[in-house]
């Protein structure tokens, strides 16, 4: 599995682990850290479109050099398929696949904080019935 997504999964598990020791700790760090996975989604949101900003690029390249390269006339589209097969461009497919799959993942991470955040509340709320 991709690092970073490995390195994000133990930050969240330290980020929601709760118990009754850490609860006031955690309810106070709650928002941040939801603002804080807001804001890695974004950067692999923005990640996704500067690799596909490199890509297109890359193949208005090669398909050009194709083009100018090759000995006998070729299609647009074969020209297309010959550059998007090329290293480069399966690199930077396989990132953006990476980055979308984290990009999925960050979007559940900001739905599990938004209901920890309710889960908390209510665990307060329990603990305090409980003292009565």
């Amino acid at each position: 599995m991709n690092e970073v997504l490995n390195n994000y999964i133990q930050q969240i598990k330290a980020d929601l682990e709760i118990n009754q020791i850490n609860i006031a700790d955690v309810a106070r760090k709650l928002p941040a850290r939801r603002h804080h996975w807001a804001a890695r989604l974004i950067e692999h949101k923005i990640k996704i479109n500067e690799l596909e900003k490199q890509k297109s690029n890359i193949i208005k390249e090669v398909s050009a050099k194709i083009g100018r390269d090759s000995p006998v006339l070729m299609s647009s589209k074969t020209i297309q398929n010959a550059a998007e097969s090329s290293n480069d461009i399966q690199s930077i497919n396989e990132q953006i696949a990476t980055n979308k799959l984290i990009v999925e993942f960050l979007e559940q991470v900001q739905k599990n904080f938004f209901s920890a955040s309710h889960d908390v509340r209510n665990i307060v709320e329990i603990m305090k019935l409980e003292q009565l």
